[in-house]
């Protein structure tokens, strides 16, 4: 199925006949048929009723109509950002992310998505998962990655992770050879957390509160990076979901516990956008990402 075929079999449709079809493609009528014939022969169905008084689109190829017109545009939209990448033309590419997203969720997936157009130039725009929703929105950029998804009628969210909320420490934490921990021994620890009107905040408060417990907090801050060299160089710990600490628990410097119950909600990554905004570069940003296998 290529970008020509589906061209052929909107115009065939539009026109009425294969041979106004032609004249408009400025291709022979016999070129129109083939590529009608080898497109029937791949979706494995006939799309068209031939007719002197005017062709008829199948019930299969009803069906297939809206995909075309959306295929059509993927397609040339894709072969754009490919006739420039080709070019070393700048194609651009603006996304959005969480802070706490960007390192290693985002940055494994750039790593794979720059291998296939090195001649990307891509804007990372790091705000809360609030405002990228509305900087898509009101069309600042048109994709990107959220902690959260909500009913929107203009934007789409796919999930693509789930994790449970884990208890972090140092390798040199005396918890740290735990295979579980109690949420009643969370709540006996010095914690960092986020600050107080974090939506991650609150959701560990109504957690305990649920439970009659009272947490104790050391340390409140809302930077990521210093939240992960705090725990990492202390008996202090935080929690997060795994991936908030990918690099640092790869390379053994924190540990993650399981919480017995595992009574925090879980926390999701969604791919969000706008669907009738999106250009070559988000489209192709969008199908890499919805392909590739996460990380984390």
């Amino acid at each position: 199925m290529n970008l020509e075929q589906i061209k052929t079999f909107l115009t065939v449709y539009r026109s009425g006949s294969f041979q106004k079809a032609a004249e408009l493609l400025f291709i022979p009528q016999p070129t129109v048929s083939h590529r009608i014939h080898q497109l029937e022969k791949q979706v494995g169905k006939p799309l068209i009723i031939r007719r002197k008084s005017g062709n008829l689109l199948t019930t299969e190829g009803k069906a297939f109509y809206p995909y075309a017109l959306q295929l059509l545009e993927v397609l040339e939209q894709g072969q754009i950002a490919i006739d420039k990448a080709a070019k070393h033309e700048e194609v651009r590419l603006e996304i959005g992310c969480t802070n706490s997203l960007s390192n290693p969720f985002l940055y494994d997936i750039l790593q794979g998505f720059t291998s296939h157009f090195p001649h990307m130039h891509i804007k990372v725009h790091s705000f809360s998962t609030t405002e990228i929703i509305h900087a898509i929105r009101m069309g600042t950029f048109n994709i990107g990655l959220s902690r959260y998804a909500i009913d929107d009628t203009e934007l789409s969210f796919r999930m693509l992770d789930s994790e449970h909320v884990t208890f972090i420490v140092s390798r040199k934490h005396p918890w740290a050879g735990k295979r579980s921990v109690t949420l009643e021994e969370v709540a006996q620890h010095p914690l960092i957390v986020y600050q107080e009107g974090k939506q991650y905040r609150e959701t560990i408060e109504f957690v305990f509160n649920q439970r009659n417990l009272v947490y104790q907090v050391k340390y409140e801050m809302h930077n990521l990076e210093l939240i992960k060299q705090m725990v990492g160089g202390s008996h202090v710990a935080t929690l997060f979901a795994p991936s908030y600490m990918g690099n640092e628990l790869a390379g053994g410097q924190l540990v993650a516990i399981p919480i017995q119950g595992r009574p925090f909600p879980m926390r999701q990554t969604f791919l969000v956008y706008n669907k009738a905004k999106l250009t070559a570069a988000d489209k192709l940003f969008h199908d890499h990402v919805l392909t590739m296998k996460m990380p984390g």
